[in-house]
């Protein structure tokens, strides 16, 4: 496994482009979360969350464009959690991250505008070199190249406005938001217990649930991302 060269053109994206022994290129999640702006690993998992929902339902293999993988901080210690994004993933990733910060511009216009020139340029080597041919091909290309980018940017949008309609503060969500996106079970009893328990981690680190209203539900608690997926693992339906 190597890490790709860098000139003074390059962008920061391809200095952290690693290369497995076998050819194939992917990204790490947490050098991402360091390039994208994010402070903790914990606020990256809601882009990365969604991200893996968008692959999903475009047909996507999830754990082969998501690999889990483990990253050991220093010399010692447990690994940390870590994925090892491929070209694509890397890109929904970028196109879920927090629109407000200028550094996830930066990935989005980098992986949006790499991930097309990889994609043409890989079908382009394996057509036939014969003038029409190639020409009306190379626009067929380019059409259905629009054509997946569209898609893919409208399942992300779709995704966004779903969970927007039960999110609280960024990266604070409803037990109920967190669930869908997980494919937790959704029945009201089940989310109170995840409510209470989620409620219990929260004050033990000194913090209180962010109440918001909702036009279906009423006054609804919400909670970081990092609170509600150790509550959905402690409780047990």
């Amino acid at each position: 496994m190597s890490v790709g060269g860098t000139s003074k053109a390059e962008s920061p994206f391809d200095a952290i482009r690693r290369i497995r022994s076998d050819g194939t290129e992917y990204w790490g999640a947490r050098d991402m979360q360091n390039l994208m702006g994010y402070s903790q690993w914990s606020k990256l998992k809601t882009p990365l969350a969604r991200a893996m929902a968008t692959a999903k339902n475009q047909g996507l293999d999830v754990a082969g464009n998501f690999a889990r993988s483990g990253k050991v901080a220093g010399s010692r210690g447990p690994a940390q959690e870590d994925y090892e994004l491929s070209r694509m993933a890397a890109y929904l990733l970028a196109m879920n991250g927090d629109p407000n910060k200028g550094e996830v511009a930066a990935a989005q216009a980098y992986f949006a505008v790499k991930t097309r020139e990889a994609e043409i340029a890989q079908h382009v080597a394996l057509r036939p070199k014969t003038g029409a041919e190639l020409v009306l091909q190379m626009a067929q290309e380019l059409v259905a190249q629009e054509q997946r980018l569209a898609s893919v940017e409208h399942a992300q949008a779709a995704t966004a406005a779903k969970v927007a309609a039960l999110e609280g503060r960024h990266d604070w969500f409803t037990a109920l938001a967190h669930a869908r996106l997980h494919g937790h079970p959704t029945d009201r009893r089940y989310l109170a217990r995840i409510g209470r328990r989620a409620t219990t981690l929260l004050r033990a680190q000194g913090e209180e649930p962010q109440p918001r209203q909702d036009a279906t539900f009423g006054s609804v608690n919400t909670y970081p991302v990092a609170v509600l997926e150790t509550a959905f693992a402690e409780v047990t339906r």
